[in-house]
């Protein structure tokens, strides 16, 4: 259904466009355990490029937002994007271990919203020495 709504989109932007708009799994808490079994991947460094493509017909405002996360700090460079329709930008998150535990895994997710529409990325983080 959504490959006959965007038939232009690659297998890999309907993936993320699925794994970024879905629901939470079971509830909004930032257990790691939860956060994995949404699927959305792994990423063992500290900062991350992500590329964000606005999928609806008009031009919006993406502002970010982070929650969970215990145990660290994050910046989303930029944290706001003006995408026109069908545009795509990349942002940097940066995430810093300020008292997570090592070997502990830490659990939240990156929202991106523009007041009507939100894609949500899964962040699951583990300090090691």
């Amino acid at each position: 259904l959504l490959k006959q709504l965007q038939p232009a989109w690659s297998p890999i932007a309907i993936q993320s466009a699925l794994l970024t708009t879905a629901s939470h799994v079971l509830d909004s808490t930032s257990e790691a355990g939860r956060i994995f079994r949404q699927g959305a991947g792994l990423v063992g460094i500290q900062t991350v490029k992500r590329r964000l493509t606005n999928g609806s017909g008009n031009p919006a405002t993406f502002n970010a937002t982070l929650s969970g996360l215990a145990g660290f700090s994050a910046v989303v460079n930029p944290s706001s994007l003006v995408l026109a329709a069908g545009q795509t930008k990349e942002v940097t998150v940066t995430f810093t271990r300020t008292s997570a535990l090592f070997n502990d895994y830490s659990g939240g997710q990156l929202s991106w919203s523009d007041g009507q529409r939100t894609a949500r990325v899964p962040v699951v983080l583990r300090p090691v020495a």
